[in-house]
């Protein structure tokens, strides 16, 4: 594997010449949790040497997983705004009863 996984214009993530991952969008491809683009950077820990078929299968794993963990929070995301408008505040709650 090359030091650095080579990111063809097209969903291609190539490992060497002539082998790559695909399809890997750019969305997945570029998706960061805590300042690390995840997928780039499992490929990195592995950069020189050959992949073994179960990293091949954990990658296609990772990568499925992350495509779909994008999907469910842009899902989130579009709920926001409603959830937002059903947000109690403080001036809406019942003042408490002074027990006398």
């Amino acid at each position: 594997m090359p030091s650095q996984p080579i990111v063809a214009p097209t969903e291609h993530v190539y490992i060497n010449t002539g082998q790559y991952f695909a399809p890997v969008p750019r969305e997945v491809r570029e998706y960061q949790l805590a300042d690390y683009q995840v997928a780039e950077k499992w490929l990195k820990d592995r950069a020189g040497r050959q992949l073994s078929l179960d990293e091949i299968r954990t990658y296609c794993h990772f990568v499925t997983a992350l495509h779909r963990t994008i999907a469910i929070q842009e899902e989130i995301d579009d709920l926001y705004p409603t959830v937002e408008e059903q947000v109690i505040t403080l001036l809406t709650l019942p003042q408490p009863q002074v027990a006398s």
